[in-house]
């Protein structure tokens, strides 16, 4: 949680929740749009661990209070609170681990309610409804219009790192975007319908299994899984770590199933690496290659048993002894899509 919590203290007007890799595909699609009534929020599943400002908690008592509910949907509150912030959660994709022994939690320890479908849709429609019919300057309904800072485009904080003590990040984002999809309760009448309109604008091929392909496989300590990018990275696009504190590192090695060490490849012209050196200052670094002999035998995500290969890189960053984070940025197009299974530095491998 301490890796979550980093997250939230950077944007503390927003829930910070983890979503269990199974689900999270799901979440991503539970995701609702509307400019012209400015609907932006989205669903978040508090089971697994979130941080949520106080205000909004106070904010949506109110808003219960005001909401004319049985006590059977009191009952179902839950279910309402994420949608009725009018804001897109921000997610991070994170197994669940049990609370005796460490292990992960399997979908037969934690599944997804019965009545979720019903009432998350209950809580967006109410939404909805209120939003259209006020729609002056100051509207009397406790419902926030204004999208809080960042917009999805520059969230890029994507897992937490096993041992908890980073974050991985990427801009590198295969889920359809909630603005492309209008939400209109009078069109889309169930859960279900909208997710079949989702399901038509998505890329990710039906083959997938996001828990397979998810972020937190590049930073689970173990070579042997991988997050895939499902789509072939471009120049400009990147990857990398957000640490909780500061940390040093004269060398990083990168762990991946794509042949980096092939005749005429040069990993070091195709990558810069970058630090983090305060909150907006990134500095980058010369590239030095090292080591680059050694190959690890691993389980390649989707595939037979495939070569893990060891990247190593010196790092010289002037004028830098302590970073908050590490960017790995693609110089070119790449040519297919790109597999990460871990990152080690001096005194962090994950």
């Amino acid at each position: 949680m301490d890796s979550l919590y980093t997250n939230f203290l950077r944007f503390p007007s927003l829930i910070h929740a983890n979503a269990k890799p199974s689900h999270f595909e799901n979440e991503m699609a539970w995701r609702f749009s509307k400019a012209d009534i400015r609907l932006h929020t989205g669903y978040a599943d508090f089971r697994y661990g979130a941080f949520v400002p106080r205000w909004k908690v106070q904010n949506f008592l109110t808003q219960l209070g005001k909401s004319g509910f049985d006590k059977e949907k009191l009952r179902q509150a839950d279910h309402y609170f994420s949608i009725w912030t009018n804001q897109y959660p921000w997610l991070l994709s994170n197994p669940p681990y049990m609370a005796k022994g460490g292990t992960k939690a399997t979908d037969g320890d934690i599944a997804y309610l019965s009545t979720l479908d019903h009432y998350t849709y209950d809580a967006v429609r109410h939404l909805s409804r209120s939003l259209t019919a006020h729609q002056s300057e100051a509207p009397q309904d406790y419902f926030d219009r204004r999208e809080e800072v960042p917009p999805l485009v520059y969230r890029d904080v994507r897992s937490s790192c096993a041992n908890d003590r980073c974050l991985f990040m990427t801009n590198l984002d295969p889920f359809v975007k909630p603005t492309d999809i209008d939400f209109d309760y009078r069109n889309i009448t169930s859960i279900l319908a909208w997710e079949k309109a989702y399901a038509k604008l998505s890329t990710i091929p039906n083959s997938i299994e996001w828990d397979e392909f998810s972020y937190h496989q590049a930073v689970d300590n173990d070579p042997n899984t991988c997050w895939h990018t499902i789509r072939t990275p471009k120049k400009h696009d990147y990857f990398g770590l957000m640490f909780v504190g500061s940390t040093r590192s004269d060398k990083v090695t990168l762990y991946t199933t794509n042949d980096l060490l092939k005749q005429k490849y040069h990993p070091e012209k195709q990558f810069s690496i970058s630090v983090l050196q305060n909150d907006d200052t990134w500095i980058q670094c010369k590239l030095t290659m090292i080591d680059n002999n050694n190959s690890l035998k691993a389980t390649k995500t989707g595939a037979a048993l495939n070569n893990v290969q060891r990247v190593t890189f010196n790092l010289n960053c002037p004028n830098i002894k302590y970073f908050k984070a590490l960017k790995v940025t693609f110089l070119r197009d790449q040519k297919e899509p790109f597999e990460i299974c871990g990152l080690t530095l001096d005194n962090v491998s994950v």
